[in-house]
């Protein structure tokens, strides 16, 4: 084999094991299911005013509870991503709890 020849097989070589380092390493980032935790356990079910619903590695997902209802908001690391998405008023809440509709 001529020079040429070798250094077309040694970059195509390359090529290919970037791309499975590449495929590899995306596999971790974005295809590996997000984190989840629970705030419950049964000595602080009273008292929690805010719950951790879904986190990922730029994004974490919170409902809160205040005085004007239950609240989610978004944390994000992006700039003007995220904060408060939507608030569901303290009546509303009284009344999907009283008529069972959250199962």
């Amino acid at each position: 084999m001529i020079i040429v020849e070798w250094i077309q097989v040694s970059t195509q070589i390359i090529t290919a094991v970037t791309a499975l380092v590449m495929a590899y390493f995306t596999c971790q980032t974005y295809l590996k299911a997000p984190e989840q935790e629970t705030a419950f356990n049964e000595e602080v079910i009273g008292h929690v005013s805010e719950v951790l619903v879904f986190k990922t590695s730029k994004q974490t997902i919170w409902l809160c509870v205040s005085s004007q209802g239950l609240e989610c908001r978004i944390d994000d690391v992006r700039e003007g991503k995220g904060g408060p998405q939507w608030i569901l008023p303290r009546t509303k809440v009284i009344q999907i709890l009283l008529s069972n509709s959250y199962v």
